[in-house]
């Protein structure tokens, strides 16, 4: 997917990853329980009509540049730095509360 222009998908999953990689994504959905990604402005639920799509994929085409959409706010699903923010406060805990055995 991080080498793709344009996802089209149904996936629930797809929908969250699609922000972090700034790709453009198609929901094949008429409802979406990721709205997040739409209000960021990288998804666009075209919903099951095949016409539909088909003017969804043609307009993308026709603005593809490789580059992330203009006017994409940031990932409204995080940053992707939390398992690293986590490990460091974890390390700053224990680092304490050795130092507090070693007093006592």
């Amino acid at each position: 997917m991080a080498h793709a222009w344009l996802i089209v998908s149904d996936s629930g999953g797809v929908q969250e990853e699609a922000p972090s990689l700034g790709i453009p994504l198609l929901i094949l959905r008429n409802t979406t329980e990721r709205p997040e990604a739409v209000e960021c402005g990288i998804a666009t639920v075209v919903g099951l009509d095949s016409g539909r799509l088909h003017r969804a994929l043609k307009e993308a085409y026709q603005r593809r540049s490789g580059e992330r959409p203009a006017g994409i706010e940031a990932n409204p699903f995080g940053s992707g730095n939390s398992g690293r923010q986590i490990a460091r406060i974890v390390c700053r805990i224990l680092a304490r509360t050795s130092k507090k055995e070693v007093r006592t």
